[in-house]
């Protein structure tokens, strides 16, 4: 077979007026390139009005397109523009098969840069593999995704998660919300398990950004009167956000915002006394951060001989931690907060500073705390998606650009689809 009449058939130039007319192979450079035409009198469609017209005139363009073996790979061809004539249209540079408008890459190269940036790797990565800037990169990419995004559909979404996470060093934050139960994993229904997705993200980590992310899944289909529950850390800035964007929905605090606000309180109790008997202390951070049932035998032996020196704080301090912990497993909402009562007083009367200041916090959130006990919602279902998006933000040492990030956090939390064509193998998607 003419090799011209293989590319043709590997870029998909069946029933198009495009042909292969040229394949020139440079091996001092290591370069192949694959020269495109058409016949004179070809017709086109144009842009605006889809009607077949003869070509106004042309301008050579070249497109990056995947290796071949160990060579560079570019397509050229002469781009032509339709238009004009009698009814003085506008004249308009055509559509090609092979690339999107206005890219310097084939969509396959596209494809192959979503793959691996999705796929685990930095742009910086991919760009050592495709032997390509990082800017190039970026600007095939972020186009695309907000391509993708203009085709999400929220209209199922009916709980959120908020949460914050930094583009770089310093005060630079977006907010991500996600929505826990977007796919569900079981069919258990006392039980039942959810994968998370992505849905929105808004620069900044206050009540504007809340209302940044109402207005975007208003035009993807959900209303703001459908969100029923909104799961958040206990930042003020979030619930007056809430509060003025999503009036009707639930707000729920997240369970392991205020384990780690007590975990901190309880720190600060252990770092001060630490200071004041360094001997006694000595050797048992773990003791004090591992959770009792996880204790080893000698762990368990140091922390029941700590707890047992009365003038120190620390063990009272510990003591309220494990019981809180305990009460917020009660099945029995009614239970749970008579319980959460006794213990709200008893941490009052402590005398330890530090757990007096943290439970008068949790007192702000009570409700929100009692509604966690009823739904049960955490952003622990969206941890494995903030996994990904503080990992691709460590490997690539933070993102300068805020348009960078989002495009990220999108690709890898959002289950977006691409209207691109599959740069593997079929072998390599359907392993036997």
């Amino acid at each position: 077979m003419d090799e011209t009449l293989v590319f043709a058939m590997a870029l998909g130039l069946s029933g198009t007026p495009w042909k292969v007319e040229e394949i020139t192979l440079d091996a001092a450079a290591r370069k192949l390139t694959i020269r495109l035409g058409f016949a004179r009198g070809s017709r086109f469609v144009h842009p605006q009005t889809g009607e077949l017209l003869g070509v106004y005139d042309t301008s050579e363009r070249r497109w990056k397109h995947l290796n071949f073996f160990q060579y560079a790979c570019e397509i050229v061809a002469p781009l032509p523009r339709v238009g004009g004539g009698p009814e003085d249209r506008a004249i308009l540079t055509v559509s090609v098969p092979w690339a999107r408008d206005h890219s310097g890459f084939t969509l396959l190269m596209e494809a192959m840069m979503v793959v691996l940036v999705k796929g685990g790797l930095t742009v910086q990565e991919t760009s050592r593999v495709l032997d390509e800037w990082p800017k190039r990169i970026w600007r095939a990419i972020v186009p695309l995704v907000d391509e993708a995004i203009t085709r999400l559909d929220l209209s199922g979404t009916k709980a959120l998660c908020l949460d914050e996470t930094h583009t770089r060093k310093g005060q630079c934050y977006l907010t991500v919300a996600s929505d826990p139960r977007a796919v569900r994993l079981s069919e258990d229904e006392e039980q039942p398990h959810y994968r998370a997705r992505v849905v929105a993200v808004a620069p900044g980590r206050d009540s504007a950004a809340v209302g940044q992310v109402k207005d975007f899944l208003e035009a993807h289909g959900c209303p703001a009167s459908q969100i029923d529950t909104v799961i958040k850390d206990m930042s003020a800035a979030y619930a007056k956000g809430v509060r003025e964007y999503f009036p009707q929905a639930e707000q729920v605090v997240d369970y392991f915002h205020v384990m780690q606000h007590m975990q901190t309180a309880f720190d600060a109790v252990r770092r001060r006394e630490h200071r004041m008997y360094p001997e006694l202390f000595k050797d048992s951070l773990w003791v004090w951060r591992t959770a009792e049932e996880n204790l080893d035998e000698d762990q368990a032996v140091m922390r029941s001989r700590l707890m047992r020196v009365r003038h120190l704080q620390t063990g009272r301090a510990c003591m309220l931690i494990e019981a809180f912990r305990e009460i917020m497993r009660t099945p029995d909402v009614a239970e749970l907060e008579g319980h959460l009562h006794v213990w709200y007083r008893w941490a009052r009367r402590s005398r330890i500073p530090e757990i007096k200041d943290a439970v008068l916090t949790i007192r702000q959130h009570w409700n929100e705390l009692l509604a966690y006990a009823r739904t049960r919602l955490s952003n622990a279902v969206a941890e494995a998606i903030n996994g990904l998006i503080q990992t691709a933000r460590r490997r690539s040492r933070g993102f300068d650009v805020p348009a960078h990030f989002r495009a990220i956090i999108f690709l890898l939390g959002a289950n977006l689809t691409f209207d691109l064509p599959d740069p593997l193998p079929s072998c390599c998607l359907n392993p036997q």
